[in-house]
């Protein structure tokens, strides 16, 4: 089953307040403000960042108060669009080994920021009155970090190979060190449903983890046709369903909405969820997600299945499914889903061409899109915005 959805870009994240969604264009560094219900970008402008290349420089979005924060995950600074002054300021961040920051995991409480910056291995805690860093919190000095997630007062960041969470405590600023019982595990994603952790890693298991007890369950008994794809050039579309130890990450996030725990793929073929009563495992099955070789290989940006962009309402889950280029949202409740159908308005493309100078990146599926609209606002009579040659006419415009 195939869609005619709209083309959209996709982000590292969605802000959503009321029917307004705030998001970055990851391979643009573009800040944006979305209408919802309307289907119009009603705010689009370029982060000043000099960097290069743009991809996902500062691509996760917090809005506070009248500021937009846009942290980097590539970059090397914070930067603070000012609602009220229609202006951006920079905040520098302290990385003089210049570590990659990769920054994805960030909460407000009591007036600051709290971002866990994976590179650096440290807490940073940002004053929102002053826009300025307050202080950098050390999570460890040797072995990598993996994601975080926040549990009342408490911010747990999970070691990646080293089987320990680090548990920064938000009042007193100290850091706590769990030692996990070693089961030979590398972990990646966590989340805290009220009584437990769960966490993924390497291995076509989830680990459920009680921090009271420091207890660690495995739950391996996965629904059938489970697997992961190959996104490599000589992929033969099938789906590995043998495999139960993999080279990287079974799933991208984890999730705790409602009942049930939701676990992202990376590269592996199906959502997984998890009843958080029973600890029994479900595939989500969405039919226009199925695979060829044709898909597979279209990854030319971003080789995986599904960008986890919002939660809204304790109930519905965005993810941009990077098949279809388009937003897909889940009802946890009734375990449905829905293709948003979101698409930028003509204005707003005009933005677009406007800030990126008319140059079009070919691999970008986005681009292509917005290349095709251009040509067809021009010229409707000569071009059909359907032309399945636009790819090679994008490319000849590009290298003329």
């Amino acid at each position: 089953m195939e869609n005619n959805f709209n083309i959209f870009p996709w982000s590292d994240n969605w802000w959503i307040e009321s029917n307004k969604a705030w998001f970055v264009i990851g391979t643009r560094n573009i800040l944006c403000c979305y209408n919802m219900d309307g289907d119009i970008c009603e705010f689009m402008i370029d982060i000043p960042d000099e960097a290069w290349p743009k991809f996902r420089l500062t691509s996760r979005c917090m809005k506070y108060q009248n500021d937009i924060y846009c942290l980097p995950v590539d970059g090397g600074s914070i930067w603070v669009y000012s609602m009220e002054e229609d202006r951006f300021s920079e905040i520098a961040i302290a990385n003089p080994h210049k570590e990659p920051l990769s920054i994805h995991d960030l909460w407000k409480y009591d007036d600051k920021i709290y971002a866990v910056s994976i590179g650096l291995k440290q807490i940073i805690e940002i004053n929102t009155k002053e826009k300025k860093i307050e202080n950098y919190y050390i999570l460890c000095k040797e072995g990598g970090i993996a994601r975080s997630t926040k549990a009342g007062t408490f911010i747990y960041c999970l070691a990646e190979t080293s089987e320990k969470i680090y548990r920064f405590d938000l009042i007193t600023r100290g850091v706590k060190e769990y030692k996990l019982p070693n089961i030979g595990r590398k972990y990646n994603t966590i989340c805290f449903d009220g009584k437990d952790f769960w966490i993924g890693g390497y291995h076509k298991e989830i680990y459920v983890w009680n921090e009271v007890e420091n207890k660690i369950e495995i739950c391996s008994d996965f629904p059938e046709k489970f697997g992961i794809y190959s996104f490599e050039e000589n992929t033969d579309d099938e789906v590995d369903y043998i495999a139960d130890c993999y080279s990287i990450p079974a799933f991208m996030n984890s999730v705790a909405v409602g009942e049930y725990i939701w676990f992202i793929p990376f590269q592996t073929n199906k959502i997984v969820y998890a009843d958080k009563g029973n600890h029994k495992l479900y595939a989500f099955e969405i039919a226009e997600e199925s695979e060829n070789r044709e898909s597979l290989l279209g990854r030319a940006v971003f080789k995986a299945k599904y960008i986890f962009e919002y939660v809204r309402e304790n109930r519905y889950l965005g993810l941009f499914s990077t098949k279809n280029n388009q937003i897909v949202e889940i009802d946890t409740e009734q375990l449905i889903y829905k293709w948003c159908d979101y698409r930028i308005d003509d204005s707003a493309i005009r933005k677009y061409v406007g800030l990126v100078n008319n140059v079009f990146y070919e691999s970008d599926v986005w681009d292509k899109e917005i290349f095709g609209k251009m040509l067809y606002m021009k010229n409707p009579d000569a071009c059909n915005a359907e032309d399945e040659q636009v790819g090679t006419d994008i490319y000849k415009k590009i290298n003329a």
